[in-house]
């Protein structure tokens, strides 16, 4: 990803090329989309999700297999 479009001595964040950066940024970090595989390495963390009261539930696995949630109540992680 092409970090900055702009020129580095550009501080106007309100300049046509700033905008639509910093929206491709966010576009980027709201809408994942993937042909591959989502891997996540540590253990101690897991996929989020948000139901539809709004309460947060992170998504585990055991050594087992076994699938588990954890009520992560109604603040963002």
């Amino acid at each position: 990803m092409k970090l900055s479009p702009f020129n580095s001595n550009d501080t106007d964040f309100n300049s046509s090329p700033m905008k639509k950066w910093f929206s491709s940024i966010y576009s980027s970090l709201t809408n994942i989309e993937t042909e591959n595989n989502l891997v996540i390495d540590n253990s101690s963390v897991g996929l989020v999700l948000k139901d539809t009261t709004g309460t947060y539930w992170r998504i585990t696995v055991s050594t087992a297999g076994v699938v588990t949630t954890t009520n992560l109540g109604t603040t963002k992680p």
